[in-house]
């Protein structure tokens, strides 16, 4: 192929072999004036590096969470699901004040928590994709009423089809698969016990560009169903702001451009991302004014402001070319 005569998209519907432009054909789904709360966290807090979280979810609402490592965002899950027990603050599902002091509490209150580390809490690696998808279900069924092997076998069949996981069968192990299918599992998993709010840690990390794709698409269709959905993606300090490659980037520079993968990563448009481009345009045709009024200083003030946003500025016979560092 010549690289001049192919896009992004038809380079990656050809590495994964799948049509990817109808799974990157996705669009939000609005989310009614109306609609009734799922979720409404009042001055929420944990001992350690969150307190005085407040948030409301309407249903339907799919929300993100984005943040450099350490910045709470992961603690803040866990509080709401229960595996980080809350020690201030009020919790209402549905309406509901409710005391979620573990993560039983939660299953049974309708929240479902995939967790950003998949194979030390996700995947029971030695069990099969069947006994993973069905743990939930028998634990917010109770032990002493067992799904019976038929009920397994329908479920596991169910999700298997429904989310394209790549497998033989129902009895292969889930650790033999890609990390792309096992994190599907996992979604099967709490997709079964049908929750009111789903919470998702990282759920496209270490994942190919297809399945991160095809669990975006999954997120949006469970929104459209009424499910809330929260998001969350973190980046490490060291990789959102890397001295070696741009020692004049912010952190405020790389604080946005993880919004702006929140973004892309939720398949929701680029709304913020085009204004951004508005700005920039605006502020080089200010620089162009100033250096046709040979105002150097005021042009190489503005040269400076988008460095720092991490905007590289190209002077070519054809005009001024800008991309991201």
């Amino acid at each position: 192929y010549d690289i001049e005569e192919i896009n992004k998209l038809q380079l990656v519907t050809l590495m994964v072999g799948k049509d990817m432009e109808n799974i990157f054909d996705l669009h939000p789904v609005a989310v009614a004036e109306d609609a009734p709360d799922t979720l409404k966290a009042e001055h929420i807090g944990a001992p350690g590096p969150v307190a005085d979280i407040s948030l409301e979810m309407k249903k339907g609402e799919l929300l993100g969470f984005a943040g450099l490592l350490g910045s709470g965002r992961t603690e803040t899950a866990e509080m709401i699901f229960g595996a980080n027990r809350p020690t201030s603050g009020t919790l209402e599902l549905k309406g509901k004040t409710i005391a979620i002091r573990k993560p039983f509490d939660a299953i049974m209150n309708g929240v479902a928590f995939c967790p950003e580390d998949r194979k030390r809490d996700g995947i029971v690696g030695d069990l099969s994709i069947r006994e993973n998808i069905m743990l939930a279900v028998q634990a917010k069924r109770g032990f002493l009423h067992p799904l019976s092997r038929a009920e397994q076998n329908d479920l596991a069949d169910k999700y298997i089809k429904a989310l394209s996981i790549a497998t033989p069968d129902a009895e292969k192990k889930i650790g033999e698969l890609s990390g792309g299918n096992q994190q599907k599992v996992i979604l099967a998993r709490w997709m079964a016990t049908q929750p009111d709010l789903l919470i998702l840690d990282e759920p496209t990390r270490g994942i190919d560009v297809g399945a991160k794709a095809e669990i975006q698409r999954l997120m949006l269709e469970m929104c459209g169903d009424g499910v809330s959905v929260i998001f969350e993606l973190v980046r490490e300090v060291n990789a959102a702001v890397s001295p070696a490659a741009d020692p004049t980037k912010t952190l405020a520079a790389a604080c946005r451009d993880i919004f702006l993968e929140l973004c892309d990563v939720l398949g929701i448009p680029f709304g913020e991302q085009k204004s951004l481009d508005a700005e920039i345009e605006e502020k080089i045709a200010a620089r162009q004014a100033a250096r046709k009024a040979k105002n150097w200083a005021e042009a190489d003030r503005i040269r400076d402001e988008l460095r720092a946003q991490g905007i590289i500025l190209e002077d070519t016979p054809q005009g001024v070319k800008w991309h991201k560092a």
